[in-house]
C-alpha cells in the first residue's frame, strides 16, 4: 500500500493512537490552518480501526435521530458506552 492514510478528525487520530497506531507526519490542512492533519502509515489494520469509527459514530449519530424523534434512551446509553471503551 503506497503513501500514509490522512486524518483529519484529532477525535479519530487520537483513538488510532490508543490503538497503538503511531502518527507518521502532522502537517496544517490546507483549507483550515487552524487545525491538523494526522498522517499515519497506510496498513489494512489502521483502514480497519477507521472503518469500526466510522460504523459506530453512524450508529451514534443515527440513534440521536431517533431519540430527537421519540425514539429509545437506553440505545443512546448503549452506543454511549460503546464509543467511549473506543478510546
Amino acid at each position: 500500500m503506497k503513501g500514509n492514510i490522512p486524518v483529519y478528525s484529532s477525535k479519530l487520530a487520537k483513538i488510532l493512537c490508543n490503538k497503538g497506531y503511531p502518527i507518521i507526519d502532522l502537517s496544517l490542512n490546507k483549507k483550515n490552518n487552524k487545525s491538523l492533519v494526522f498522517f499515519f502509515e497506510n496498513k489494512e489494520e489502521v483502514w480497519q480501526a477507521i472503518k469500526e469509527y466510522e460504523t459506530i459514530t453512524k450508529q451514534y449519530k443515527q440513534q440521536i435521530r431517533e431519540q430527537l424523534k421519540g425514539g429509545n434512551v437506553d440505545e443512546h446509553k448503549n452506543i454511549s458506552r460503546s464509543i467511549s471503551s473506543e478510546q
